[in-house]
């Protein structure tokens, strides 16, 4: 069965003729499709699609804006995006260890965090910055809550961040990105 549904969206895929961003949306999504059918490793670059893919408004969208949050929700286990076009809620992932392309381990806690509590991001390799993203990707620089105990070493404060769901991104001095999720009750 699934030899069959894999050799579908070839030729879906190959035969589609991109004429405007809805169809090369389409095949993009598909090329991803296959790659989970076949158990392949989803890219960084695949995940990103997906995540843009499934922030696009079904009212103009329609079922690709379901299709791509439905495989990101299948891959990643994040719950679904609300109808009007605004995220919702995204389920917390089981673990707040990480490792990035080149091997820097990552340990966050307490995730999420409470109260008057503060965050710890510890690293094996040197932070060059770091960003909190809101849902509605929106950047938000971390000061005057980041500071910096040393290059391998954060801490950001609740005191100046609403309560909600951001996305913690540091940029290592080593090139490489680490992007992960925060709740702030």
């Amino acid at each position: 069965m699934r030899l069959i549904e894999i050799n579908n969206l070839y030729s879906l895929c190959n035969s589609l003729v991109i004429s405007n961003e809805y169809d090369s949306l389409y095949k993009s999504y598909y090329k991803v499709l296959i790659k989970k059918l076949k158990n392949e490793d989803i890219s960084n670059e695949d995940h990103d699609f997906l995540v843009y893919l499934s922030r696009l408004c079904p009212k103009i969208y329609g079922s690709l804006a379901y299709k791509g949050n439905a495989l990101l929700e299948g891959i990643f286990h994040l719950e679904s995006l609300s109808d009007n076009c605004a995220p919702q809620q995204l389920a917390l992932q089981n673990s707040n260890t990480d490792n990035t392309n080149n091997n820097c381990e990552i340990k966050l806690y307490p995730n999420p965090i409470d109260g008057s509590q503060e965050l710890f991001v510890r690293s094996t390799c040197q932070f060059e910055n770091g960003y909190l993203i809101d849902v509605y990707g929106n950047h938000i620089t971390l000061y005057p809550g980041l500071q910096s105990t040393d290059e391998t070493n954060l801490l950001i404060s609740k005191a100046n961040i609403i309560s909600g769901i951001y996305f913690l991104q540091i940029n290592f001095k080593n090139g490489n990105v680490f992007m992960k999720k925060i709740i702030f009750n």
